[in-house]
């Protein structure tokens, strides 16, 4: 009896010792923490939840924020910045929220003049563009009006001293365009449905090819930050999402292509574990990639 006693319990215990890893909660974006900050990746999901991973995607911290959801997540010098939606009496207002690289709250705007059409951050300073055209710039005390109206539809990059960039979109009036201001001056009609974005030197576009209003044909334009020119096109059909990471373009759906700008074929094909990918980043420790059932992805 007492020999069957002792095989139970290494039957109940004998494995305790033995350490489990956890699987990580679902996550919808994945964002490349800079070398300063203790961890190697903040992973977050709509609903609020952030991650503070290693390089190996083990957890070094969570944070549950108290929001309705997360809509974007900016990277500044010296933290992050949040643009979140809450919910107030049955009303969706927008918030900006911005953390350390280790998640204490450094600000709050928890009410913004107005809602934000696009936002751009240029040497750490946040300004955005308001629904109905008027710029404001955010600092931790307040959210001050700078007098400039751009209209509406209105999208500004900021690219130093007094150049910028600002898009309109399409309107019954008049084509997408954008025109550049201060140094250099150029406009050039475009077919994008969201504002253009800066990667490095390169203006990148999202549109429809031409007329054919279906995503088989969707294309990315590259144009000359400097001349205003197109250098090129980029095909993304079946594309969720894209981002910038330095001179590097990275357009993720069906496969993730990494395009080394002004080169409009891709430099590296990869899937994320053999699925559709919702997002990822790459550095020389390899690329995490989330798939479309929400799971992180080293490889």
């Amino acid at each position: 009896m007492k020999l069957i006693l002792m095989f139970l319990t290494v039957l109940l215990f004998g494995c305790s010792h033995v350490e489990q890893s956890m699987p990580l909660p679902t996550v919808s974006n994945i964002e490349l923490l800079p070398n300063s900050a203790s961890a190697h990746y903040l992973a977050w999901e709509r609903n609020g939840d952030l991650l503070w991973l290693t390089e190996d995607l083990d957890v070094q911290k969570s944070k549950k924020l108290d929001v309705y959801a997360i809509q974007q997540v900016y990277l500044l010098n010296d933290g992050l910045l949040l643009l979140t939606e809450s919910l107030q009496n049955n009303e969706i207002i927008e918030q900006l929220i911005k953390l350390s690289f280790s998640g204490q709250q450094i600000a709050f705007w928890p009410r913004l003049p107005d809602s934000i059409a696009s936002l751009s951050i240029y040497e750490n300073e946040i300004f955005f563009i308001g629904f109905m055209g008027d710029e404001y710039q955010v600092s931790e005390n307040a959210i001050t009006t700078t007098g400039k109206n751009f209209g509406q539809q209105a999208s500004v990059i900021n690219l130093g001293a007094k150049d910028k960039v600002v898009c309109h979109g399409n309107n019954t009036n008049k084509l997408a365009h954008c025109s550049r201001q201060g140094s250099q001056i150029w406009t050039a009609e475009g077919l994008w449905g969201s504002p253009p974005t800066l990667c490095s030197n390169y203006l990148l576009e999202d549109a429809f090819y031409q007329s054919n209003n279906n995503t088989e044909n969707w294309k990315y334009i590259v144009r000359d930050i400097a001349t205003g020119n197109i250098l090129g096109e980029i095909a993304a059909p079946n594309v969720s999402f894209s981002r910038c990471i330095e001179n590097q373009f990275v357009t993720i759906g069906d496969e993730i292509n990494i395009y080394s700008l002004p080169s409009t074929t891709p430099s590296s094909t990869q899937k994320c574990a053999g699925s559709t990918a919702q997002d990822a980043v790459i550095d020389n420790t390899g690329m995490a990639c989330i798939t479309n059932t929400g799971s992180i992805i080293k490889q």
